[in-house]
């Protein structure tokens, strides 16, 4: 696919997007996704906590047409589905692991290695995110549903000359859901 937008401020860009699926029989299915993403930011709403930090707020601008002068965010972003479909004790369970991978080409940072001081400035570097989710479903019980996902997140941006992982942001995290 590909879409057309118009942004009042940035104007106008598109945005391709490629879905395929396969699957393997009744029960497995195999899905991949590939597209290009674009983000309006608004850096004071995106980082509100940092009102909280008493920090002084620095922002470095490159595009003075632009608000705050930053230009829209965009990122390239690849994923892959595995889903497959069973049975437990004859009820319906089923399982899906995601992996997906983001590589962002204009990102605003927020840097807050400096202890007294945010900086926003435009990327000028390399920034990525790498995500793994392991996710199950269970009906152990006539109406009744268990869920139980993990995932795993690798988010880094480069500070200066240092790639590191970016701040607030939880590496592992576990989710259970009973209905």
């Amino acid at each position: 696919g590909l879409r057309g937008d118009y942004h009042n401020t940035y104007g106008a860009f598109f945005t391709p997007r490629l879905h395929a699926r396969y699957s393997i029989n009744e029960l497995t299915t195999l899905k991949l996704s590939l597209g290009k993403g674009y983000r309006s930011p608004n850096i004071l709403m995106d980082h509100v906590g940092m009102f909280a930090s008493n920090r002084d707020i620095q922002i470095t601008t490159s595009d003075t047409s632009a608000p705050f002068g930053m230009k829209m965010e965009e990122a390239w972003n690849a994923g892959l589905v595995f889903t497959k479909k069973y049975k437990i004790n004859h009820r319906d369970a089923s399982l899906a692991i995601d992996l997906y991978h983001t590589l962002f080409e204009e990102q605003i940072v927020a840097d807050w290695e400096t202890p007294t001081v945010i900086k926003f400035y435009q990327l000028d570097g390399k920034s990525y995110s790498n995500s793994v989710q392991v996710e199950t479903q269970w009906s152990p019980v006539r109406r009744m549903e268990m869920r139980l996902a993990y995932r795993w997140l690798e988010a880094k941006t480069q500070y200066g000359d240092e790639l590191l992982m970016r701040p607030l942001i939880a590496q592992h995290r576990f989710f259970t859901n009973i209905e």
